[in-house]
């Protein structure tokens, strides 16, 4: 059983991805936040994955923004942490896409998701699953 942690700051939507998790016998550890998500990869060396919203709050009660997204991404890479990003923004911007690969080549990995215009929590695990299955990089 993969063991893996989803950040999400709207709480609907973590409890939905929740519930996929637990329905495909993945076994999750929900977050609000980016620094309880680094907190847990640091005390759990068993969790392989991590999958996030593009905008989450770093710490409780602030706004959520892509900026926490990409200091947790680029944490979790540089841990060997396979990464999924589950969005529902219908487009990003050149930017965001170079962002997302300067934190790769400096992490020396690649996330192995980028999900677009929805939130197929899903799809998501299954691709960490699939890796996982594969023992490396797709």
């Amino acid at each position: 059983m993969i063991k893996i942690i989803i950040v999400e700051s709207d709480q609907d939507e973590l409890i939905k991805a929740c519930r996929i998790a637990a329905e495909k016998g993945v076994k999750f550890f929900p977050c609000e936040t980016g620094l309880e998500a680094l907190d847990i990869l640091k005390r759990r060396k068993d969790v392989i994955g991590l999958i996030t919203d593009l905008r989450i709050s770093l710490v409780c009660r602030e706004k959520a923004t892509t900026a926490a997204c990409f200091y947790l991404v680029s944490k979790a890479l540089e841990m060997g942490i396979r990464v999924v990003i589950c969005s529902d923004e219908p487009f990003y911007p050149e930017r965001i896409i170079k962002v997302l690969s300067t934190i790769q080549k400096e992490a020396g990995e690649k996330i192995k998701g980028f999900i677009v215009e929805n939130k197929n929590w899903k799809q998501a695990i299954q691709l960490l699953e699939n890796n996982n299955s594969q023992g490396g990089d797709p």
